[in-house]
């Protein structure tokens, strides 16, 4: 299976790398409520790093992303944003 790089991940996606980056923070973050978030399928893949911690993703978590992505409304993340950015 082909792992590729996060640019590469977050180009297929139709984000930025920052973005992508962010979604992967909040997700593990205290403001993420999975109980609550689950019945709206949001879910990333686990997250795979290489020996240097570089993130990698293969066509199988992109199309996982972009589940997330369309399924991730508007003001979700705003109480994260707003502490973290």
């Amino acid at each position: 299976m082909e792992k590729f790089g996060i640019k590469k991940a977050a180009s297929l996606i139709g984000v930025s790398v920052y973005t992508l980056k962010n979604w992967y923070y909040w997700y593990k973050s205290e403001y993420w409520h999975k109980s609550e978030y689950d019945k709206r399928d949001l879910k990333l893949p686990k997250l795979e790093r290489d020996e240097q911690g570089r993130m990698l993703f293969g066509y199988g978590d992109v199309e996982d992303i972009k589940k997330f992505k369309n399924n991730l409304k508007y003001g979700m993340m705003a109480e994260f944003n707003r502490r973290y950015k």
